[in-house]
């Protein structure tokens, strides 16, 4: 047992809380500094009295079977249910459902497996143009990359996409469950072991600098009444790539002294920040399940549909919340086209997403807008402390993010979905990340 030692821990999202619960379980004298007035990070749950289900302004979806977070969700004694299928894809005027589009999705992204050289995806796709079925085939792999990356298809690299698949796979990756009630009951699990531990959690406590040697560290935070300063043996950095990328004197940025090493500062340079959008509508009634679209065999019933993806419109993703039935629906886009749909302010972030899903249902967008009661939406990107949604690999993307893991003097340890080799961009990949780095400091 540790109990002589001082750990700070930078960030409440699922990550920091994570380590935290863990080196407090071992001994560690435990502080979490937290910009926010609210634990939590990317995962953020609203509850409205008006609204049936909640409202996940964040994190929403558990991919696949991580045994960290599996392991974690049957500590907290949480019910989940599966989402897997029911996705359809419109292209084109066709209609395909889940194997159709899943299957040329597959072959295709099969071959990446086949490039010995990292390049980026579109360059990826640029060498299957002479193939008849290639139109297709890449319009629904532009926009899954897109969309579930929150990737261009201009930077992100091979590699790191085939290590991501690879991964995926060990735990069943193409499966989704969502968390009944609201992610946000496991970080309120993870703060609540916490609290019965005696580890000290700030909120609205925005780290400036970490000042740095072997077995010393010392951390200015400002609050909103002053500066504080904060001495401990060891920190633990969860911050978002995005903060982590940021100059000093931008708001949520930290100014390391001394300096991070040349490597550690080109693994955080090139890495690169997703952008995605996400906007939850709460309508008056589920009008949507009295629509049919399509000719015959073809013919589908809007009632059972769960994912609804379109090549040719800016939030190309929807999704209901079935197997529970209610008057929610929400949209996605991932990437360039999130930075464009956010340009003029969340006003047209509405715009758009309402234009987007007319078009899907075959309705006019005023008759979408008259069936609105409210909606909920959170621009991550112009979020101080997030600066982006979730990371993504460029070419040699993997190679920075080795850099980037590394322990400085076994004092400064990085965690957090950026820096989980195979699994960036997600919640189990933030935990596993925090596993990492508690696993790290426990053998010390």
């Amino acid at each position: 047992m540790k109990k002589d030692k001082k750990l700070i821990v930078v960030g409440a999202g699922a990550s920091g809380l994570y380590a935290a619960r863990e080196l407090s379980a071992a001994g560690y004298q435990i502080t979490v500094l937290e910009a926010r007035d609210r634990i939590g990070g990317r995962i953020y749950t609203r509850r409205e009295a008006f609204c049936p289900a909640p409202i996940e302004m964040g994190a929403e979806f558990i991919h696949g079977k991580s045994p960290e977070l599996f392991d974690l969700v049957r500590q907290a004694g949480l019910l989940m249910y599966d989402v897997t299928e029911r996705h359809w894809f419109l292209s084109d005027g066709q209609l395909l459902k889940s194997h159709e589009f899943g299957e040329k999705l597959d072959e295709l992204m099969d071959q990446l497996k086949t490039r010995k050289k990292d390049v980026t995806f579109r360059e990826f796709l640029d060498s299957f143009r002479s193939n008849r079925e290639f139109r297709l085939a890449s319009s629904v792999a532009t926009k899954f990359v897109e969309g579930f990356h929150a990737a261009s298809i201009d930077r992100i690299g091979v590699n790191g996409l085939v290590k991501i698949n690879d991964e995926a796979e060990k735990i069943e990756g193409a499966r989704s469950f969502r968390i009944n009630n609201g992610y946000h009951q496991i970080i309120d699990f993870l703060y609540r072991d916490l609290i019965r531990a005696q580890a000290d959690i700030r909120l609205s406590a925005i780290v400036k600098e970490i000042r740095w040697r072997k077995g010393k560290v010392r951390v200015l935070y400002e609050t909103d009444r002053a500066e504080e300063l904060i001495e401990a043996d060891q920190v633990i950095v969860t911050l978002p790539l995005g903060v982590l990328q940021q100059k000093p004197g931008v708001r949520g940025a930290v100014h390391f002294v001394p300096e991070l090493p040349a490597t550690k500062q080109w693994a955080l340079h090139h890495l690169i920040m997703g952008q995605a959008l996400k906007i939850t509508l709460l309508f008056r009634e589920r009008f949507w399940e009295q629509l049919k679209r399509g000719r015959s065999k073809s013919r589908v019933d809007f009632s059972e549909m769960t994912f609804m993806h379109h090549t040719e419109v800016p939030f190309s993703t929807w999704w209901t919340q079935l197997p529970v039935r209610a008057p929610l629906l929400v949209g996605w886009v991932g990437g360039p086209a999130a930075e464009v749909c956010a340009e003029d302010g969340e006003t047209s972030i509405l715009k758009h997403s309402i234009s987007s899903l007319a078009r899907m249902l075959n309705m006019r967008p005023r008759k979408v807008h008259d069936e609105l009661e409210s909606w909920f939406v959170h621009d991550w990107q112009a979020d101080s402390f997030s600066r982006g949604a979730y990371s993504y690999l460029p070419v040699h993307g993997l190679k920075a993010q080795r850099a980037l893991i590394e322990p400085l003097d076994s004092t400064v340890f990085f965690a957090g979905e950026a820096t989980a080799v195979g699994h960036v961009g997600t919640v189990h990949g933030a935990i596993v990340s925090a596993k990492r780095v508690a696993d790290q400091l426990r053998t010390k």
